[in-house]
């Protein structure tokens, strides 16, 4: 599903030449240093020359041919589990300015390592222990980091958990450029064959709000781009303060009905999810 002109995708990539040498469907190589895809519990240790990046290889491709088609030069990425993902996004894009957060405590030696080797210390900064849904410190980050400099990226892949979700998107989507794109991965989690946080409030709901906030504030959102690893939703050319911003208010009154009975009418059974991790991280 889709609102707007634009595509991303494994097509794209193969169009304009993919970089990544794939040895097998989880392990590919991109300028000497190794990947490999874990998006379940099976993951391998990370160092500066071969991550452990917690994403299949649809959405490795997606993300390649996502930074061929906007140039991104400042990024922020929220959920980047050991740095792999960190890591893959500065050899892709080479932006001026790769900010990332993750709710865990300790640092990455491996990305601090690829940094050093890589000519990237300057570029990226990493943020640990910064829980997303703690909009305050997201934007202090920021305004510290790029000042009132705008993104051109910002990938959420962390809880995939609904209001922390929403305030992760509330504070970020507001400091993109106009053009600029928000990724919210594994929105479909709730949609699995095998039943997942079934007493959980889906993060389907988000991606509701955005595609009815596309439809009645197109200024805010210009278009949504929908399959099922990822949402990614284009912002539009509106004045949008990143203290205050929410999406909410962007869907008009008829909108917020309709995500109101969607909410009451029995999707979950009523609890919420004790942890942070997702279906699949970064």
């Amino acid at each position: 599903m889709m609102a707007g002109d634009r595509r991303s995708g494994p097509s794209a990539a193969a169009a304009a030449g993919s970089a990544l040498e794939w040895r097998a469907d989880d392990e590919f190589s991109l300028d000497g240093v190794s990947y490999v895809c874990r998006p379940r519990a099976d993951t391998v240790r990370s160092s500066a020359d071969r991550f452990c990046i917690r994403k299949p290889r649809k959405i490795v491709e997606h993300c390649e041919a996502l930074v061929r088609r906007l140039a991104p030069r400042r990024i922020a990425e929220v959920g980047i589990y050991d740095g792999g993902s960190m890591a893959l996004l500065a050899q892709l894009a080479r932006p001026e300015r790769l900010i990332g957060f993750d709710i865990t405590e300790d640092p990455s030696p491996a990305l601090d390592q690829f940094a050093a080797a890589h000519g990237f210390s300057e570029t990226l900064s990493a943020y640990w222990g910064v829980d997303q849904a703690d909009r305050e410190r997201l934007n202090s980050i920021l305004d510290e980091e790029i000042g009132g400099m705008p993104l051109d990226l910002v990938i959420d892949d962390a809880s995939h958990l609904l209001d922390e979700s929403r305030l992760t998107f509330d504070a970020l989507f507001p400091r993109l450029r106009p053009g600029g794109e928000y990724v919210l991965e594994d929105w479909a989690w709730a949609h699995a064959i095998m039943e997942v946080w079934p007493e959980t409030q889906p993060l389907t709901v988000l991606v509701a709000e955005a595609t009815i906030a596309c439809a009645y504030h197109p200024h805010v959102i210009s278009s949504i781009e929908i399959d099922r690893p990822w949402a990614v939703i284009r912002r539009g050319e509106a004045d949008l303060e990143p203290a205050t911003f929410s999406l909410r208010g962007s869907l008009g009154a008829r909108g917020e009905r309709l995500i109101d009975g969607m909410l009451s009418g029995g999707i979950t059974g009523g609890g919420s999810a004790s942890g942070r991790a997702g279906p699949a991280g970064s």
